[in-house]
């Protein structure tokens, strides 16, 4: 099979797990009661979510899609869906507000809206994660630190949205739908560890850390060689 014809294969593959659970969402039984608006917001959440979660496929360098596709263009690729994925989840949650601007007064308890703050975290996560990767230059952020900061809190994002999923618990009442998103969470986590082997991420955040403590080891000299400095004598 031609290279170009597993690229082909392997679009069809993601366009179908995008839109497995929007589709679902409007196939499948679900409770009544509920209006046009809030439906298309949670589809637009599942479709962000599910490009959420294969965003650690891609960078996994797994070989079949390496066969595929060329390595620049898996990390344009991976650069185009996580914006894509951004915009979903933030026009889900703007729709949902729109729908239902009583959500805003709900968050002052947190016991009350958990599922809501699960979701807010997670898209300040996702938020951070974006806005580092596009101005990695203008935040004077090196390699090694981005890239930790960068798994992380991909991983944070992620957990934390699954959880506001399962916390909303709505859908997930379905089984569809609770079937669907155990498979989808699974492939990602094998997405996460072949990642994590791969990219020798023990070692990255050994690397960091050591790096933090030589600059906070360099400050506290500093600082000392100072302070001794103001209170040398000055001649007359």
């Amino acid at each position: 099979m031609k290279d170009t014809t597993k690229a082909r294969w392997w679009i069809v593959v993601f366009l179908v797990v995008l839109l497995a659970p929007m589709v679902l969402l409007f196939v499948a039984p679900r409770p009544p009661g509920r209006e046009f608006l809030r439906e298309f917001a949670v589809g637009l959440g599942f479709a962000g979510m599910s490009l959420l979660g294969l965003q650690f496929l891609i960078p996994a360098r797994l070989p079949f899609l390496l066969k595929a596709f060329r390595l620049p263009k898996l990390n344009h690729f991976h650069h185009n869906l996580s914006l894509i994925s951004l915009a979903l989840i933030v026009a889900h949650m703007l729709l949902l507000l729109v729908n239902n601007p009583r959500l805003l007064r709900s968050l002052s308890s947190v016991s009350a809206a958990r599922p809501t703050w699960l979701g807010i975290v997670a898209l300040a996560a996702m938020g951070v994660v974006v806005w580092t990767s596009l101005w990695q230059g203008e935040v004077n952020l090196g390699y090694q630190p981005w890239r930790v900061i960068h798994t992380f809190l991909s991983v944070i994002a992620i957990v934390l949205a699954m959880l506001h999923i399962f916390d909303v618990g709505y859908y997930m009442s379905v089984l569809a739908h609770r079937i669907l998103w155990i498979i989808l969470a699974m492939t990602w986590a094998v997405g996460v560890v072949v990642y994590f082997r791969r990219a020798n991420m023990s070692r990255a955040v050994n690397t960091v850390m050591g790096d933090l403590a030589t600059m906070m080891a360099n400050g506290g000299q500093e600082d000392a060689a100072d302070e001794a400095q103001d209170g040398a004598p000055n001649a007359s």
